[in-house]
């Protein structure tokens, strides 16, 4: 391959420096000829995931002029997982020094030979270099990342989360502002590095379990059974509190209305009855606004649970939250 800046690159040299801008938590297992080479990667929270990179070049497109491409050999060289690793198609940009790296899962083209083209816009790759990551949705909808390379590990755990597609989309910025925050782009340090992957880790870890929760309510509010995707998954005891899990038992689906009345501590449910009471102030107000006695009204008496049995909160998160935040609940 001729790379951009002038000079041949093998597969195997590009995998290679793939894996060594992206920083330690990323050690070659086996670098082949590049389509794939194959990889361990280290998360944030210690897990060890084998990935079996397809590296390539990105390069314009010679039908638009504000499209970039990659693809694959034409040596009929199949899309492969060896060893059950997770398939990553990943492109290499660089330009003056800086480097982006452009990715999609490779799972949809396992096995195939034929030539393909992963086609996205230049301004997914400026948006990366802005922000230090990015995503662009092609005309198939197939999901494109673009990332400064220190994210890679990021990308990997998303990949390996399983986190549905939407629920990425609708944490994008959240996940360039966390990186940001922490100081990708102002500290270029391995510790500085480090830091922004952990920030960025905890948004996809937080979206990894807000997806297992309101998949475990069937996708419905459990204090008034509104679906429709405006259902968000809630910890009990909070994300912050010493020793909080990540688990389906320490989360409650709500919409987003049900979500702010329980993070204001309006709301309290019962940790053996599940009962729902309100507090005192929400109860007032509603005999003078009619809006917020149907919100009341609308309300389940006690919160629904979820099919399996196993997802069902623990009386113990409940009454871990209510003394984690005594002061808040005095009115109970």
């Amino acid at each position: 391959m001729f790379a951009p800046w002038g000079y041949f690159m093998s597969r195997e040299d590009l995998f290679k420096k793939i894996c060594n801008l992206a920083g330690p938590a990323i050690t070659v297992a086996k670098a082949d000829d590049g389509w794939p080479g194959t990889a361990n990667v280290k998360l944030t929270d210690g897990s060890i995931v084998r990935v079996a990179i397809h590296a390539s070049l990105v390069g314009s497109h010679a039908r638009k002029a504000y499209e970039l491409r990659f693809q694959n050999p034409g040596s009929r060289k199949p899309v492969e997982a060896p060893a059950g690793a997770l398939p990553i198609l990943l492109g290499y940009w660089e330009k003056d020094n800086q480097a982006i790296f452009v990715a999609t899962q490779g799972a949809s083209r396992l096995g195939r030979e034929a030539r393909f083209s992963i086609l996205f816009r230049d301004s997914v790759v400026k948006e990366a270099l802005a922000n230090g990551w990015a995503i662009y949705t092609s005309s198939n909808q197939e999901q494109i990342f673009a990332f400064q390379p220190s994210l890679l590990p990021t990308y990997v755990e998303l990949l390996y989360r399983g986190i549905d597609s939407t629920v990425i989309s609708s944490t994008s910025g959240e996940i360039a502002t966390a990186a940001i925050a922490a100081g990708l782009l102002e500290d270029e340090t391995e510790g500085g590095k480090e830091r922004a992957r952990r920030a960025v880790s905890q948004v996809i870890r937080n979206s990894a379990f807000g997806q297992a929760v309101v998949t475990a309510y069937q996708k419905k509010c459990a204090l008034c059974g509104l679906g429709a995707g405006m259902v968000q998954g809630a910890h009990i005891y909070p994300a912050s509190a010493p020793g909080s899990l990540d688990k389906v038992w320490n989360g409650i689906a709500l919409c987003c209305n049900h979500h702010t009345a329980f993070d204001a501590f309006k709301i309290w449910i019962d940790p053996n009855s599940y009962a729902v009471k309100f507090h005192p102030d929400l109860v007032a107000l509603a005999k003078s606004d009619p809006i917020v006695q149907r919100f009341l009204d609308t309300t389940f008496k006690a919160m629904t649970m979820p099919s399996d049995a196993a997802a069902k909160p623990r009386a113990a998160m409940l009454e871990g939250r209510y003394k984690y935040y005594e002061e808040r609940y005095e009115w109970v």
